[in-house]
């Protein structure tokens, strides 16, 4: 049997500790695809300079994530 082929996933939204909800369909899709690939998602969050990290929401995940945090400078789009 062959080996399942990787598929990168890079996202700007994604369900974290700071909002559940953002990107929640991407977190599903992701899921869905892991089923026939493995999944790995990088997301890079914007968070305001000098804040924690930012954390993906969920443990038992079928796919792999890694959520980089990039400091926020200046003002926002809010």
């Amino acid at each position: 049997m062959a080996n399942k082929k990787s598929v990168l996933w890079v996202v700007g939204w994604f369900p974290t500790s700071a909002n559940e909800l953002s990107g929640n369909f991407i977190a599903r899709h992701a899921e869905v695809a892991s089923q026939f690939v493995d999944v790995h998602v990088v997301h890079f969050a914007l968070a305001p300079s000098g804040a924690k990290p930012i954390q993906p929401v969920g443990t038992q995940l079928p796919y792999q994530i890694h959520c980089i945090t990039i400091p926020q400078k200046g003002k926002t789009w809010t």
